[in-house]
């Protein structure tokens, strides 16, 4: 008993002295073999492996307080550059004056290539924070849906609302590193 108990815990310890090798290890048979299947799977397990969420930030675990700290952080991040009216003024004026240059009749502001260009930019398998919307449905849909995106994007510009909904983002925090400790909401770079 004691025996199997000490290989098992050399065992352990290998793997954890020796993680780095044994992946490459995987990779490099993966390529050798020129089994696609199995390279992808290995870069799929270690983007996978290194995901973890932390269930208190500063000393809060409710997840709206959570998210509450957050607003408040980015809310002083965002405000933290001070504008001065005239300059904004003079911005609006020199958008205003570069916008009838163009020959702008305020008829059409987004068409649909400007649509289909961004909607081509879009990354697959990403979506809303609040999972609702995807990505995907936009890659994947037909191009009269860019024709309704214009011109629902038009309608907002010419009457000046948009709804909530369309104007709520999420920000996801991606602590970068090993050893960062990740239920600290300090934004600081070394």
């Amino acid at each position: 008993m004691r025996q199997t108990r000490a290989r098992y815990h050399y065992a352990i310890r290998y793997a954890r002295r020796h993680e780095n090798d044994i992946i490459n290890d995987r990779f490099a048979n993966a390529l050798l073999l020129n089994s696609r299947r199995d390279f992808w799977s290995e870069v799929k397990k270690i983007r996978r492996s290194g995901s973890c969420v932390s269930g208190a930030v500063d000393g809060v675990s409710n997840a709206s307080d959570i998210a509450s700290l957050f607003a408040r952080k980015y809310e002083d991040l965002y405000t933290s550059v001070a504008y001065d009216p005239v300059v904004m003024k003079q911005i609006s004026q020199e958008l205003n004056s570069s916008l009838e240059s163009t020959g702008y009749d305020g008829d059409c502001i987004v068409d649909m290539s400007d649509v289909l260009g961004a909607i081509g930019k879009l990354k697959l398998g990403k979506s809303d924070g609040n999972g609702v919307l995807s990505t995907d449905y936009f890659k994947h849909a037909g191009p009269e849906l860019s024709v309704h995106i214009a011109m629902l994007l038009n309608a907002l510009v010419i009457h000046g609302c948009t709804p909530a909904d369309l104007v709520t983002s999420t920000i996801i925090p991606i602590p970068k590193g090993r050893g960062v400790n990740i239920t600290d909401s300090a934004i600081t770079e070394e």
